[in-house]
C-alpha cells in the first residue's frame, strides 16, 4: 500500500511540473503577442519604392502603437495598409499632414504651394506632375523615396490615420537607423 501512495506521489508531481511548464509557455506566448502587437513588431520590405534609404528584404522595425499617442510628423517612415488592396501593407514616408494641400510640378514636391526641402532620399527628380491634393483632416500624404517607382499617395490619394499600422524605428537587418 506504502508504494502505490509514493507512485502517485510521483506521478502528480510530475503532472503538476508538466502544468507548471506549460503555463509559463502560454504566459510567454501571450506576453510575445502583446509586445508584437503593442511594442514592436518586425516588417519585412518588399519592393523598391524606398529605396535608396531602404531595400528589398531589409528587415525592419515598427512601434504599431505610435500614432495612438501622437499625430504623425512630416518624413515619418510608416507601415500603412495599401488602400482598397487587402492584406497588403506598403513602407512609405509622410510628406502631407491633415489640413495640407500636396502638388508635384515640374518634378519637385510642394507643400501649401512652397517647394519641400528633402534629404538626399528625395534629391530624384519627379518625372510626373499632379494636381492639388488636399490631404483631409485624419489623413496623411505618403510617397516612396524611390518617387518614380512607387504606387503612393500620389497615385492612391491620402491615407486615413487609422490605416497606419505603426513607426518604422530602425532596420534590423542590416542594422541601421532610418532617421539621422
Amino acid at each position: 500500500m506504502l508504494k502505490h501512495r509514493s507512485e502517485n506521489k510521483q506521478k502528480n508531481t510530475v503532472f503538476r511540473e508538466i502544468l507548471s511548464y506549460l503555463a509559463y509557455i502560454a504566459a510567454g506566448v501571450i506576453l510575445a503577442l502583446i509586445i508584437r502587437a503593442f511594442v514592436i513588431c518586425p516588417v519585412r520590405v518588399f519592393g523598391w519604392s524606398m529605396e535608396p534609404t531602404l531595400y528589398q528584404n531589409n528587415i525592419l522595425l515598427m512601434t504599431p502603437a505610435s500614432y495612438h499617442l501622437h499625430k504623425p510628423d512630416r518624413f515619418d517612415i510608416v507601415i500603412v495598409n495599401k488602400p482598397n488592396a487587402e492584406s497588403f501593407l506598403l513602407v512609405k514616408r509622410v510628406i502631407g499632414l491633415p489640413g495640407e494641400t500636396v502638388s508635384v510640378r515640374d518634378g519637385v514636391v510642394l507643400i501649401n504651394g512652397e517647394p519641400l526641402t528633402e534629404d538626399v532620399y528625395g534629391a530624384e527628380r519627379m518625372l510626373y506632375d499632379t494636381a492639388d491634393i488636399e490631404v483631409p483632416e485624419g489623413c496623411i500624404f505618403v510617397l516612396g523615396d524611390n518617387r518614380n517607382q512607387s504606387t503612393d499617395s500620389h497615385v492612391f490619394g491620402p491615407v486615413s490615420i487609422d490605416e497606419v499600422l505603426g513607426k518604422v524605428q530602425f532596420s534590423l537587418i542590416p542594422f541601421k537607423k532610418v532617421y539621422d
